[in-house]
């Protein structure tokens, strides 16, 4: 996968914005006051190619990750959805 930004495609729930995390970029996804991020992450060898994406939360003091080893952009997308939905059922 390549590490950069607008790599929601347009079939899946659209991010509000992209920003880049050191040198790794995330979709921001804001529901109910909570942010979430779809990041991908890269090691220090490849910059420019992501192995896996995780979902993280953003708390008032850090960012915490929720879902981890993602493998691809729709999987991510999926998880992210259910994590929403639980969220609103709580």
């Amino acid at each position: 996968m390549k590490n950069r930004p607008f790599f929601i495609p347009s079939k899946y729930r659209q991010p509000d914005n992209y920003k880049k995390f050191f040198s790794n970029w995330a979709a921001i996804y804001r529901h109910n006051g909570t942010e979430y991020h779809v990041e991908f992450i890269t090691n220090i060898f490849s910059r420019d190619n992501a192995g896996h994406m995780d979902i993280l939360v953003q708390t008032p003091t850090c960012r915490r990750v929720v879902s981890s080893d993602i493998k691809s952009i729709k999987k991510a997308v999926e998880t992210l959805e259910k994590i929403i939905g639980k969220e609103s059922a709580s």
